[in-house]
């Protein structure tokens, strides 16, 4: 063929081609605490927040009782002495609102309490559901 010299090549076993990177058993420690101490630093953040919010609700159900009337479901969780006002939402079956109530719920009453209500709507409604709950603190708390 040709009397060219080969180019000098180098295997490719030799180039380090692991997936994991080459560090000493001092990197790998350091490597690992910096991720540990980053999911706790997450974890609190998470939590922090969490608590910081004086009601939650999740929505748990709803019933069309007719073409002008559905009634949802809905649990509210108070963290604070206060009421909360819910606004809950009746949508037709193109996400259009054609009914909404205003619930007021009574931290007196329990800091967990489930919760119907009746919403008239203009048409019939496909869905109803919590789109939100705002909190006033009581005065003397």
């Amino acid at each position: 063929m040709s009397d060219l010299p080969e180019p000098n090549r180098t295997p490719v076993e030799s180039e380090g081609s692991g997936a994991l990177p080459q560090l000493s058993r001092r990197g790998w420690i350091l490597a690992i605490a910096g991720v540990l101490a980053l999911v706790a630093a997450v974890s609190v953040y998470a939590v922090a927040s969490n608590q910081a919010e004086p009601v939650r609700f999740r929505d748990v159900g709803f019933s069309v009782v007719d073409q002008h009337e559905i009634t949802a479901t809905f649990d509210v969780f108070l963290y604070a002495d206060g009421v909360a006002s819910c606004t809950v939402r009746a949508l037709n079956s193109s996400y259009g609102e054609v009914g909404v109530v205003t619930v007021d719920v009574d931290s007196v009453d329990g800091s967990e309490q489930r919760i119907d209500t009746s919403i008239a709507t203009t048409e019939e409604a496909v869905t109803a559901s919590v789109h939100s709950c705002t909190f006033a603190p009581s005065a003397d708390g």
